[in-house]
């Protein structure tokens, strides 16, 4: 078994430290773009086919490709090493699966998603993928920002279009990942019992997205009532 690689957010074995800096936000923008476009053609054809469609591994790989590119060698393919997650301190943070596992653990993934996705509401369902995700760990580097931006897509199918506001839910958890970080650990703690409990996570995503929504919500409220003749 090869020894684990520490990923800080800041490994890249594409470009250098400095460079990746510049290009990450335009790669943001890039990811972000992808996902509203699969937003799009999915719910258009669910409507024309007139049942789910469930994102899977192709759109999955195709997000972490456009937030990747030129950032790692192997974007948009499943990681072939073993790694590990440190804080900031140098302790673990999270043992991700090894390598060997990744490929079987992220078919049940989305097993499990196509089995939960008619019955569970939009909110369930964005947190068991941002917790899922996160927990496999499947690929290099990058894994935060791929789950976050599925997560969000999920969100939006579920609803049935691209959901409006601006911050949306996935640039509130980029700008304070403390509680997103403490969610993910209380999911973590559950799933290590064998009794996951989805609801940090729920009531973290609720709250972010109540956020992202409050201003449409306050504008549908104070408008003015039209009287039928």
């Amino acid at each position: 078994m090869s020894k684990a690689v520490c990923m800080p957010d800041t490994f890249w074995d594409g470009v250098g430290r400095e460079l990746a800096a510049e290009l990450e936000p335009l790669f943001y923008v890039n990811q972000t773009n992808v996902m509203e476009a699969a937003v799009k053609i999915l719910t258009a054809e669910a409507i024309k086919a007139n049942r789910s469609m469930i994102p899977q591994k192709p759109v999955l790989c195709e997000l972490h490709r456009s937030a990747t590119l030129f950032l790692l060698s192997d974007a948009g393919s499943y990681r072939s090493i073993n790694v590990a997650v440190f804080r900031p301190d140098g302790s673990m943070q999270h043992q991700p699966p090894v390598r060997d596992d990744v490929e079987s653990l992220m078919a049940d993934f989305f097993g499990q998603l196509m089995g939960m996705w008619d019955d569970s509401d939009p909110i369930s369902i964005a947190s068991f993928v941002l917790w899922r995700i996160n927990w496999v760990h499947p690929f290099q580097n990058g894994n935060g920002r791929t789950a976050r931006a599925f997560s969000y897509l999920c969100l939006c199918i579920k609803f049935g279009f691209w959901l409006p506001g601006d911050p949306t839910v996935v640039d509130l958890i980029t700008a304070d990942r403390a509680p997103y970080e403490a969610a993910l650990a209380e999911l973590d703690r559950s799933y290590a019992d064998k009794n996951l409990d989805l609801t940090p996570m729920t009531t973290y995503l609720g709250s972010l997205l109540e956020r992202q929504l409050r201003p449409f919500m306050s504008a549908e409220a104070n408008a003015p009532t039209t009287v039928g003749e």
